[in-house]
């Protein structure tokens, strides 16, 4: 076998050799690569959809707390807590059983008792919140700050709530959390139901608990469905007990999961494991759900079984489980080796036929070189070797000449050598002064520079590598203390002045020699990365990592290690430098950033942004769920397109001149949607300036207020409705006292009659007993009439919720119940033409105490006063007199629910004079404040009543609170009967 084969055989021999061995090692390193890399996968995998399973129910506790902030429901609420807090606890508690009682018994849906909380506005908002979401809710109920219910969609099984796990929960003692109550299998829904529990607040108080029953599968199962695929894996949804809540084609919660596997996971540091399942190698992971583990502000439990669910909660969270076929994820692996063996089978056998071509060349000219290395040897030594040729045989024959001539030359040449001496000392010079350039470009740069020695570190990570660790990354997970200890064998050589500005520190020394004092715990898990970066032969390495200074401020670092290479192309690692740049302000700027722009997405209100020239360069979600205009169509448009034609053009005008003067608009816009129908905005647009003051930008920022402006139409159009029927009540009213005047008149002439006609005594008598009657049913339907009246303005407050229309209502029923409350004395005295004031007064205060139930817990009254009995045309005006003095000192005389005493003293003088003192102890009124020259039009109209139509007198002053006193005359009206 010659030369050429002998090559050839070798070549293709050593190739199947490395090939196979290559596959093997390929193999082994691809095989613990992938399923590590799977394994972290998995986790990811499990982490991303228990997320977004976590945001799911989050977007359900938003939709319900949305709902639970309806002023239908506050003012229900509010109503029924009135209800109850004016009973004593016994009589709430026996109140609610009763009606509990009385729930259960009733099994007829329709029952008038049923329907008072299954068909009042109440519910019928919540049966149209329900129907808006079609399958996606059971049972939405609303109880109030007791337990008793207010409202439901449909009959429940008890009326009582407050006794129940999950309503305390939510109740918190008070501080009040969402609660979840994870009913399991419900028979009243037909599907798993997950209950959400939440509190209604007003102020720091919980008024009301509202629940809503979700069958929570639907969104769950469906995202799952969406996203399933071979590689993902099967997903589960369990509780932490291992029963399965979903699995697709199981019937939840017939099922539960291993619980080897299941104790396998729980009791990992990590999220995922390979185990054996049904002779199927399978990696499987689990993530638990965050907002069922209960954290805080969030409750999450149930019962095991109740009247209506199966297999409940007992303290178990949900997790999410992935099981991804082992077989499946090493596919990538077995397709690789085969390509990976034909390449190599290939090259191989082409090596094989080259080499024996090569051979076959390269022989004939080393014979050759034979002849004339003979022809050397005889001493010819003129003999050359005439190969042209660029390769090794060529630079053999080359150096062959050259011998040959050197043998010929046998001294050198001295110039030729001091030349060569001369040429190194100038390589010599220029290398010291780039020594020195870089020297002082290192010293003064403005970034923090490090030069460090790393060759203490990487012999030490190659001998962990003689010593077999090969995945560098587990060994470190594994080994912590590890990475500590390779941070000790860095060595500084030197740092620049921004490294000692960095530090905080005043030399070189302090850094060099305590360098690892800056590392913390998440400065070493990132020093980790790098090691790993280092073992695997990387030239080039960069991070976000922190450090802690000298004066223990911890500080946002981007780090860049940079290793340069020798004159030979090799790693020098004696000379690294290492650059670092303080991002600390930048990483609060971003985070600033990040959560402005999620304000602005989330944000309740209309939200766009123009040019100056007017063209929307953006809107929020909000914006297009408004106006029916998706991003992509508004966008670079004006926003004119909204313009409905319904305002003038002047309101426009003054808009853009105004905010181009820099200064903000506010106003109420009239627009029209996409789909054509109009829509009225409050709306606030302002300039944007950049640092030199000059507008960029304008920003509108506006809320709908269509349903405000529809309320206010039916309000203007109710008041004007009230206000004729109390212009048609006032003229009966009139009517029934012409009617009186014309009977007391008959009376006086039957009088007469008396003394002439004594043979009519009964029949007069007879007529002054009916007559009595008439008077008694008069006050009694002037007060019935005045009762209707305060009924109707009471319904309209309660539909607005204009703040100031509330309280002008309030006061206005305030003035018609002290007026109605004269006309019930009188008809329930035996005299019909006057009242003891004294009493009046006393129903009065707790007349008005009832419409301030809030503060009348920490306001009381003391009376000092003394039998008199006064006409009806005096008490009528004095008791609104009374009326605006004691309304002013609930609103005003004791802020933020300030104990206080109300005094009120009553005495009759010698000369038919009553004289009545109130007083307060109350923070009074500032010294500049003249009341009688303030516009209160209460106040004003009191003045009037005492001092012209009662000829009375009114005085004041402020002395420990706020002091009146009231004198007037009861002579200057005569009895009417």
């Amino acid at each position: 076998m010659n030369f050429a084969q002998n090559q050839s055989l070798k070549i293709f021999l050593t190739g199947l050799l490395i090939l196979t061995i290559a596959m093997v090692i390929v193999y082994k390193y691809s095989y613990s690569q992938t399923l590590t890399n799977e394994l972290h996968h998995t986790e990811f995998i499990v982490d991303e959809y228990s997320k977004r399973i976590n945001q799911i129910i989050l977007q359900k506790v938003n939709t319900i707390k949305t709902i639970a902030v309806s002023p239908t429901l506050i003012a229900a609420l509010n109503e029924s807590n009135n209800y109850y807090s004016l009973l004593s606890e016994q009589k709430r508690k026996t109140e609610i059983q009763s009606r509990d009682d009385k729930w259960q018994t009733i099994e007829d849906q329709n029952d008038p008792f049923i329907l008072k909380y299954t068909n009042n506005p109440v519910s019928k908002y919540l049966v149209n919140q329900q129907n808006n979401l079609e399958g996606e809710y059971g049972e939405i109920f609303l109880t109030n700050k007791y337990g008793s219910l207010v409202a439901s969609t449909a009959k429940l099984t008890t009326f009582a709530h407050g006794h129940k796990y999950w309503w305390k929960g939510a109740f918190n003692d008070g501080e009040g959390a969402v609660f979840f109550d994870d009913r399991g299998y419900d028979i009243s829904v037909g599907g798993y139901v997950l209950g959400v529990v939440v509190p209604i607040k007003s102020g720091n108080e919980i008024i009301g608990i509202l629940k809503a029953n979700l069958n929570i599968l639907g969104s769950i199962s469906e995202m799952i469905l969406k996203s399933q695929n071979e590689h993902l894996g099967k997903l589960k949804l369990i509780r932490s007990d291992g029963l399965v809540i979903y699995e697709e084609g199981v019937e939840p919660l017939s099922k539960r999961i291993s619980s080897e596997i299941l104790e396998k996971l729980h009791s990992s540091d990590k999220n995922s494991y390979i185990c054996l399942e049904k002779q199927n190698k399978m990696m499987v992971g689990i993530s638990e759900i965050r907002i069922t583990s209960g954290i805080e502000g969030y409750g999450f439990g149930g019962s095991f079984e109740s009247i209506d669910h199966i297999k409940g909660n007992t303290g178990e969270s949900w997790e999410i489980l992935s099981y991804r076929p082992i077989s499946i994820l090493i596919k990538p692996i077995h397709a690789t080796l085969a390509r990976l063996f034909i390449i190599g089978l290939f090259l191989s056998i082409v090596l094989a036929f080259i080499s024996l071509f090569i051979g076959k060349r390269a022989a004939n000219p080393i014979r050759n070189l034979i002849e004339q290395t003979d022809h050397i040897a005889a001493g010819d030594f003129n003999s050359k070797v005439t190969i042209k040729r660029k390769d090794e045989i060529g630079l053999l024959a080359a150096s062959f000449n050259k011998m040959a001539e050197n043998l010929k030359n046998s001294t050198t040449s001295i110039d030729k050598l001091n030349a060569e001496i001369h040429e190194r000392k100038q390589i010599e010079e220029s290398l010291k002064e780039s020594q020195k350039r870089f020297q002082q470009l290192f010293e003064y740069s403005p970034v923090p520079l490090f030069e460090e020695d790393y060759t203490s570190l990487i012999t030490y990570i190659n001998q962990l590598k003689d010593e077999g660790i090969k995945d560098f990354r587990k060994y470190f997970d594994e080994n912590p203390s590890e990475v500590e200890l390779c941070s000790h064998k860095i060595k500084i050589l030197n740092v620049n002045k921004q490294a000692l500005i960095l530090n905080n520190v005043d030399s070189k020394n302090e850094i060099i020699e305590n360098i690892s004092n800056t590392f913390i715990e998440t400065t070493l898990e990132k020093f980790k990365d790098e090691l790993v970066g280092l073992a695997e032969g990387k030239s080039e390495y960069e991070s976000e990592t922190e450090i802690i200074t000298k004066n223990a401020e911890t500080k946002q670092i981007f780090l860049k290690l940079k290793i340069h290479k020798d004159e030979k192309g090799n790693l020098d690692y004696s000379r690294c430098l290492v650059a670092l740049l303080d991002i600390t302000e930048q990483k609060k700027v971003d985070a600033e950033v990040r959560k402005l722009s999620i304000a602005v997405q989330q944000s309740p209100s209309v939200i766009a942004i123009t040019d100056i020239g007017g063209k929307l360069e953006y809107v929020n979600p909000k914006f297009t769920e408004l106006t029916g205009y998706s991003v992509e169509e508004v966008i670079g448009l004006n926003p004119r397109i909204l313009k409905s034609g319904e305002l003038p053009k002047e309101i426009y005008k003054e808009l853009w001149k105004t905010i181009s003067s820099g200064e903000i608009w506010r106003g109420e816009f009239h627009n029209k949607k996409k789909n054509g129908d109009l829509f009225w905005e409050a709306a606030s647009i302002s300039p944007i300036t950049n640092k030199d003051g000059k507008i960029i930008n304008y920003i509108k920022m506006a809320e709908d207020i269509t349903d405000r402006k529809i309320r206010e139409k039916e309000l203007q159009d109710t008041t004007i409705q009230l206000k004729k029927q109390f212009e048609k009540s006032e003229k009966q009213r009139i009517a029934n006292l012409v009617i009186l005047n014309d009977l007391t008149k008959t009376t006086k002439k039957l009088r007469s009659q008396i003394i002439e006609r004594i043979k009519a005594e009964d029949q007069v008598k007879r007529d002054l007993e009916e007559k009595k009657t008439l008077l008694q049913e008069l006050y009694h339907r002037t007060k019935n009439n005045m009762q209707v009246i305060s009924s109707m303005l009471k319904i309209q407050s309660r539909r607005s919720d204009n703040e100031f229309l509330q309280t002008s209502f309030n006061e206005i029923i305030g003035k018609i119940n002290t007026m109605s409350l004269v006309h019930q004395k009188l008809y329930q005295a035996k005299d019909l033409s006057r009242i003891d004031l004294s009493d009046y007064i006393h129903d009065l205060t707790h007349l008005i105490t009832r419409g301030y139930s809030l503060q009348a817990k920490y306001i009381s009254f003391k009376y000092d006063m003394q039998k008199i009995f006064v006409l009806i045309d005096t008490v009528m005006p004095l008791g609104l007199v009374l009326n605006e003095l004691i309304t002013n000192v609930f609103k005003h005389a004791f802020p933020k629910n300030s104990k206080g005493e109300i005094c009120i003293e009553m005495k009759l003088d010698s000369d038919n004079t009553i004289n009545i003192h109130l007083s307060d102890n109350g923070v009074g009124i500032p010294d500049n404040l003249d009341l009688r020259q303030t516009k209160s039009m209460g106040l004003q109209t009191m003045y009037s009543l005492i001092e012209h139509q009662l000829q009375g007198s009114v005085e004041y002053k402020v002395e420990n609170g706020l002091k009146w006193h009231i004198k007037l005359n009861d002579t200057i009206n005569s009895k009417r009967v």
